[in-house]
């Protein structure tokens, strides 16, 4: 049996390392833990207000789990005090990559309070990944799409993702078959455009985005989140001790309980440096508009004439038609780039 130690331990944290030897000590599975394996199991919520953090434990992300790790007590416990959710729940998880880990996928259970403790602790920090700048949170967004299940949510839950780099174009039907579920023995693959329309459907979405160590590729790779939850869904980091004041953040505004001005003032009441404090308000600085009501547009002068009915079917027929030709371009495209990773991950083995 896996257990946590007690938190009262004393936090020894390191100026070279930023982390708690406790926390080195928790986060020391050695394999995937059975009660996180994904593999043809569905996750319930029962709350009111679920949340699901998914935690990018690839070598590339270095020490920031384990600093988010010293972190999380004050997660829970300020959502709680502060009231920015009625009846939280939160789900750990954690993302590898299925074409080179062992165990791309780990999800643990909705729980509440001291439990929370227990769940973290059974994250394997496998510390893998390819090395190819990808990694298969699209495999983890398709699981959270059709894996869990909300019974009694009041709200749509939220989602934060932690990562560096980018995600493949498709979900591969091999890897579902593989880590998420082997009753369907013909998966077809999924583009990863699919399956994040239907994840920010289901979830508020974000990426708390560590820099990528090359700057120039770092945009590249930033601009594949982009394209799938948007900018404003992109919280940008630099130091790991930020990450639980800006998921609060950006959960107390999205939720409307705080304006940013208000939450900056929760900060302050947490005695939070000045610093702190403009990291948070970069980072959030595009949900401001989050909850905002629209804004009816005035009525145009006059209105253009409308089209006959044929004239209408035919630039519907057009419409159509360019669309399917840019979706088959796309697909493609997409093709063409995982077999580009495909080969560079043979490349890397073949060299090992």
């Amino acid at each position: 049996m896996h257990t946590a130690p007690a938190r009262s331990a004393v936090l020894q944290a390191t100026a070279a390392s930023g982390f708690s030897a406790q926390a080195e000590e928790v986060m020391g599975q050695q394999d995937l833990h059975s009660e996180c394996d994904p593999l043809n199991r569905t996750v319930i919520s029962r709350h009111k207000s679920p949340v699901i953090v998914a935690i990018d434990v690839t070598g590339s992300m270095g020490n920031w789990t384990k600093i988010i790790y010293d972190k999380l007590p004050m997660f829970y416990g300020q959502i709680m005090m502060q009231g920015y959710l009625e009846d939280p729940a939160i789900c750990f998880a954690a993302v590898g990559d299925a074409n080179s880990d062992e165990a791309p996928l780990q999800v643990g259970e909705f729980c509440q309070g001291a439990n929370l403790d227990d769940w973290i602790a059974k994250l394997w920090l496998e510390g893998g990944g390819g090395g190819q700048n990808h990694e298969t949170y699209e495999l983890a967004a398709h699981f959270f799409n059709e894996k869990v299940i909300f019974d009694g949510a009041c709200d749509k839950p939220f989602l934060f993702f932690t990562g560096d780099e980018g995600l493949y174009p498709m979900v591969l039907g091999e890897h579902v078959m593989a880590f998420i579920d082997d009753s369907n023995y013909d998966v077809e693959n999924m583009a990863t455009e699919d399956v994040f329309r239907l994840l920010r459907r289901k979830y508020h979405v974000f990426l708390l985005h560590k820099p990528f160590f090359d700057a120039e590729l770092d945009m590249v790779l930033k601009g594949k989140w982009e394209a799938v939850i948007g900018g404003e869904h992109i919280l940008e980091l630099k130091d790991p001790k930020s990450v639980i004041d800006v998921m609060l953040g950006a959960i107390a505004m999205v939720s409307g309980t705080r304006t940013m001005e208000s939450y900056i003032t929760d900060l302050e009441g947490r005695g939070q440096t000045e610093e702190r404090k403009l990291e948070v308000r970069r980072a959030l600085a595009g949900l401001t508009g989050e909850r905002a009501p629209s804004i009816a547009k005035p009525a145009a002068a006059a209105s253009p004439a409308p089209a006959t009915t044929s004239n209408a079917d035919e630039m519907a027929r057009m419409k159509a038609e360019l669309d399917a030709a840019k979706k088959e371009l796309e697909m493609l495209r997409m093709k063409q780039e995982l077999e580009a990773a495909r080969a560079e991950i043979a490349r890397m083995k073949a060299g090992q």
